[in-house]
C-alpha cells in the first residue's frame, strides 16, 4: 500500500518524501512470561499460518512440508504466533510438527517486542504479524493467495513473496532463508 501511493503522489509532486517508519518496542525482559517455553537469547523462525479472511488460508498440509523442510535445513526452533481466537487452528499444527505454539499468548505489544528481538524470519500470510515484522525491519516470507503483493506486500525489508503454487516454493523459500 506505502508503494501504491508513493507512485500515485509522485504523479503530481516532483519530490517525495518517505518518512521512515519505526515503532517503538519494549524492552525484552517484558517477555519474561515465556522463559519457560522458549530461550528468550535465541532467534526463532516465527510462523503466522492464519487469517480473519479464510480465502487466504493456506491448507495446513502447505505448512506441514514447511515447518518439515525448515527443521531438515536449520537447528533452529520454530513458534508458532496468532491471537486467541486462532487457538483451535493451532492445536492441530502444533499436534502435527510439534513446534513451539504462543497463539494466544501475546499481546500486540508483547507480539511487537518478540518479532523485534527474538524473530530470525517471520513466514505468515498477508497479514498484520507480516506487515508488524516488515515495519520493524525483520526478514519476512509473505505468502499471498488473493491479494496483490505489489499493493500489499511488505515495505522496505528484506522479504520474499510467494503467490500461489505454494508446494512447489518450499525450495525458493529454504534458499532464500539460508541467504538470511
Amino acid at each position: 500500500e506505502v508503494e501504491y501511493n508513493i507512485d500515485l503522489v509522485s504523479l503530481i509532486c516532483r519530490k517525495v518524501y518517505i518518512p521512515e517508519i519505526s515503532l517503538p518496542v519494549e524492552d525484552k525482559k517484558t517477555l519474561s512470561f515465556l522463559k519457560d517455553e522458549l530461550d528468550l537469547n535465541e532467534k526463532f523462525f516465527v510462523i503466522h499460518p492464519f487469517s480473519s479472511n479464510l480465502k487466504k488460508m493456506i491448507d495446513n498440509e502447505f505448512w506441514v512440508k514447511l515447518i518439515r523442510k525448515i527443521r531438515d535445513n536449520f537447528k533452529r526452533e520454530i513458534v508458532l504466533i496468532g491471537a486467541d481466537y486462532e487457538k483451535e487452528e493451532s492445536l492441530e499444527l502444533e499436534k502435527e510438527t510439534k513446534i513451539k505454539n504462543l497463539v494466544g499468548k501475546l499481546t500486540l505489544k508483547n507480539l511487537a517486542t518478540f518479532l523485534k528481538h527474538n524473530c530470525f524470519c517471520l513466514l505468515g500470510l498477508d497479514s498484520a504479524p507480516l506487515h508488524l515484522a516488515s515495519i520493524l525491519k525483520v526478514p519476512v516470507v509473505g505468502f499471498f493467495k488473493i491479494t496483490s503483493p505489489k499493493r500489499w506486500g511488505p515495505y522496505k525489508t528484506h522479504s520474499l513473496i510467494i503467490e500461489n503454487d505454494f508446494f512447489s516454493k518450499l525450495g525458493e523459500i529454504i534458499s532464500f532463508l539460508e541467504k538470511i
